[in-house]
């Protein structure tokens, strides 16, 4: 009896053996973090790409660019402005415009009001005061919410109340070179995002006919 519980042992050991050897060698799994990808390997007797893990930190940003640390033209501290002085409320806003960095885009789709000064080709007895004044309240209320499209056909003091479709330089079709309009009108279209509205200021200079209120649309 004890002969063959012997030879019973010494035929399990081998395949006990064995067994333990697989388990002690297999592949451990790797501890999955949130954020982490996975990424594409080589080809081979390597592990298969899908399971490589690159930590979050390691990641590549995915975007093309820079995050955007614009400040927006329009918040809740030019709102409060706004109420007690519009035209004060607008300087922020062109202050902030200036700093940003223009698009890229190669062409850009518009809509503005001109408001004419006095003294310009435009034919109005409007004092630079009174245009200022009038650009203020205007880019309030579009700010806020209101309507653009009419307040075009009502107070801008150019014949054309269209959409302008610029481009930079390369043909895009339907579009005119940017350098058609004012310098300064191509330098605010191009700081704009897609819905965004700024202000040009009235310059004899730069901007000869008055302020300019536009709206990037495209």
């Amino acid at each position: 009896m004890r002969l063959l519980s012997l030879t019973i042992l010494l035929l399990c050991l081998p395949a006990a053996c064995s067994d333990g050897k697989s388990a002690g060698s297999g592949r451990s799994s790797a501890a999955i973090r949130p954020g982490d990808v996975r990424t594409r390997g080589g080809s081979g007797g390597g592990p298969r790409g899908e399971d490589l893990l690159l930590p979050s930190s390691e990641q590549s940003d995915p975007d093309t660019g820079p995050k955007s640390d614009d400040e927006p033209l329009w918040d809740l501290q030019i709102a409060n402005r706004a109420r007690k002085n519009t035209v004060s409320a607008m300087g922020i806003a062109i202050a902030r415009l200036k700093k940003r960095r223009e698009r890229k885009a190669e062409a850009v789709r518009t809509r503005h009001i001109l408001i004419g000064v006095i003294g310009t080709p435009i034919n109005t007895q409007r004092t630079p005061k009174e245009a200022q004044e009038l650009a203020a309240n205007l880019f309030a209320q579009v700010s806020r919410g209101g309507d653009f499209r009419p307040l075009v056909v009502r107070y801008s003091d150019e014949l054309f109340k269209g959409e302008v479709f610029l481009n930079n330089g390369k043909d895009v079709r339907g579009s005119q070179p940017r350098k058609t309009m004012p310098k300064a009108y191509g330098d605010c279209a191009w700081r704009l995002d897609v819905g965004e509205i700024g202000v040009v200021p009235f310059d004899r200079r730069k901007t000869k006919y008055g302020w300019y209120i536009i709206e990037r649309l495209q």
